[in-house]
């Protein structure tokens, strides 16, 4: 029997996947330029792509995930991170 989620339209996954990375990011410390944790969530994101993702390579994976990057950044700031 598949996972419930097997199904999930990759939408679903992918935006809230990027927005816990980029706050997970943030979390790892705030004396770090934005613009660093761009890229080692871009750099995560395609290494995860490329070496784990069980369905393969996918692009609309990889930006799904940056624009949940770009809300999860959004969080950081409305909340006053």
């Amino acid at each position: 029997m598949r996972p419930f989620w097997w199904n999930w339209p990759s939408w679903a996954v992918e935006l809230p996947t990027g927005g816990g990375l980029q706050l997970a990011l943030h979390a790892w410390g705030t004396a770090h330029p934005v613009w660093l944790y761009w890229l080692v969530g871009v750099a995560l994101s395609l290494v995860y792509e490329l070496w784990l993702d069980r369905h393969g390579w996918s692009w609309r994976d990889v930006l799904q995930r940056l624009f949940g990057q770009l809300l999860g950044e959004l969080a950081w700031v409305t909340l006053g991170g």
